[in-house]
């Protein structure tokens, strides 16, 4: 039997691995939570939606949290 990797739990494991090998670093360097546009300065091309969605899961699944003023820590 083949491994469902469109299934939501192998998308979230994927997800993970991905935002580790990338931006997962930049986070977890903050000293202070950031906004999702102070976490994309630190990105070439990063559109802040996208940081935005992607602190929004990590906070979903808590490898993150947001703050009362929408900042995020890890």
């Amino acid at each position: 039997m083949s491994e469902n990797t469109d299934s939501p739990s192998a998308a979230i494991e994927n997800f993970i691995a991905a935002w580790q090998a990338s931006g997962g670093a930049a986070f977890a360097r903050q000293s202070a939570p950031v906004t999702a546009r102070e976490l994309k300065e630190q990105f070439k091309n990063a559109r802040e939606p996208k940081v935005r969605e992607i602190l929004q899961a990590l906070a979903s699944i808590g490898q993150a949290r947001e703050t009362e003023d929408g900042r995020y820590v890890s």
